[in-house]
């Protein structure tokens, strides 16, 4: 009789998990996810940012082509301008401007990156890139 007691006890401990074992689990769960979101979300203003690098490239590569055969730059970056759009990826963190001068002895341009307000790239700040190859800021092009 103690025997078949003690068998049946056994077997109905080992039905499940104790809220204990579920809170532990849980804890662990949120311990992680709170060491793992920063590190994700860092991630992604990197990989922004390195796609708005690109574009910037880019458009450098195609101001110059263009100041070839138009002995000038243009700001305008679409079908007027250089022919190019502005990927979503980009178009959705950043607004791109193009400031031109080219009344300067060389002509000069600057491409500025604005991050947008409603993105989590605004604490990344701005990027610049200029004609004569400036990239700022520094630390951020490498």
């Amino acid at each position: 009789m103690l025997k078949a007691s003690l068998y049946r006890a056994r077997n109905r401990r080992t039905g499940g998990f104790s809220l204990v074992e579920l809170l532990i689990v849980v804890a662990i769960a949120g311990i992680l996810a709170s060491i793992a979101f920063p590190s994700f979300t860092a991630h992604l203003v990197r990989g922004n940012r390195g796609a708005a690098q690109s574009l910037m490239l880019e458009v450098a590569a195609r101001e110059e082509r263009f100041l070839l055969d138009r002995r000038g730059y243009t700001d305008a970056i679409g079908a007027v301008g250089l022919g190019m759009n502005v990927p979503q990826e980009v178009a959705s963190q950043y607004n791109i401007i193009i400031a031109v001068d080219n009344n300067a002895t060389p002509p000069i341009y600057t491409i500025v990156a604005t991050p947008l307000g409603g993105s989590r790239q605004i604490a990344d700040g701005p990027l610049t890139l200029t004609s004569q190859g400036t990239r700022l800021p520094a630390e951020k092009w490498q």
